[in-house]
């Protein structure tokens, strides 16, 4: 069970249980409306995660790359499967990459897996891959990285044409 207190307003209530439970909720956030004295019920299933998705990072020639470092995301297939705004769009799965290897728990069901990395990275990571996994199975899975070879630069300009400065933010 669980209570969540706010203000008046349109809130998104999602569940993310702590990955070490391997537990995970696959519904999307739940969009609700408060107000003074409303009193809003939200219900989440949460699925054990008794299936391994492990992999590896490669280039486009297929070859292991061992200095690629990230995070993969872990979405569920057929909610959003393209690159996705990190802050919450889905089940929260996934993990780290270091040194070009990855391993994490997930439910069985199918996902898309997408390589997220640093902004200061040699490397750009390529297309999601789509799998399906069934209870119990270990799933190995290549993800591609394209080097780069190229930067983008730019200035922030205001709707006037003045640049903008003192403003943190963050450019896709």
């Amino acid at each position: 069970e669980f209570a969540l207190y706010g203000t008046p307003g349109v809130w998104e209530v999602s569940a993310r249980p702590d990955s070490s439970n391997k537990l995970y909720s696959l519904d999307p956030p739940v969009r609700i409306t408060g107000g003074k004295g409303v009193v809003s019920s939200v219900n989440f299933v949460l699925h054990l995660a008794d299936a391994v998705i492990t992999g590896q990072v490669i280039d486009d020639a297929g070859n292991s790359v061992f200095d690629a470092f990230g995070f993969i995301d872990i979405s569920q297939e057929g909610f959003m499967t393209e690159r996705r705004d990190f802050f919450f769009d889905g089940p929260g799965m996934g993990g780290p990459v270091e040194r070009g290897i990855f391993s994490f728990p997930v439910p069985a069901g199918s996902y898309a897996l997408s390589f997220y990395l640093p902004p200061d990275s040699s490397y750009t990571g390529g297309p999601s891959v789509k799998v399906t996994i069934a209870s119990g199975e270990t799933l190995s899975v290549k993800m591609k990285v394209f080097r780069n070879t190229s930067k983008i630069t730019g200035t922030l300009k205001d709707k006037d044409g003045k640049t903008v400065t003192g403003v943190p933010v963050r450019v896709f």
